[in-house]
């Protein structure tokens, strides 16, 4: 059974958001002409990127213990507080694909990368998918 894990009370200083595309196979005839064939009408596979540059190593700590708690059915939520500080409401309600029935999970592992003494950089990438939709 999936569980929602809600992302740590950080405000990244990078994001990068990629909205995902319609599910659709392009068919080319020996003519040239080619045809679409859609299988929903949902976006899937959007991105999501966060960047934390310049955090106390506590915080990293955090969003690891975050990535080794969640499970490989689990998914992840943001919101203003929890990874998506620092945008305009509008543009986190976009991005809070829960409403489109997608849910976002790490695509790879955060890349920790130490500054100085006690200083980390850490890069987060989720994608949304539609989980039982």
């Amino acid at each position: 059974m999936s569980t929602l894990r809600k992302f740590p009370n950080l405000t990244p200083t990078t994001r990068s958001f990629t909205p995902g595309v319609r599910p659709e196979t392009a068919f080319s005839s020996q003519n040239g002409s080619t045809s679409f064939v859609s299988f929903g009408n949902r976006m899937v596979d959007c991105s999501l990127e966060l960047g934390f540059n310049n955090l106390d190593d506590t915080y990293a700590l955090l969003i690891l213990e975050h990535y080794r708690s969640t499970g490989p059915e689990d998914y992840v939520s943001f919101n203003a507080q929890h990874g998506l500080g620092g945008m305009l409401d509008t543009l986190i309600i976009e991005i809070d694909t829960t409403n489109q029935g997608l849910k976002f999970r790490y695509a790879n592992p955060p890349q920790i990368t130490s500054v100085f003494p006690g200083v980390s950089s850490v890069r987060c990438s989720f994608t949304g998918y539609l989980i039982g939709g």
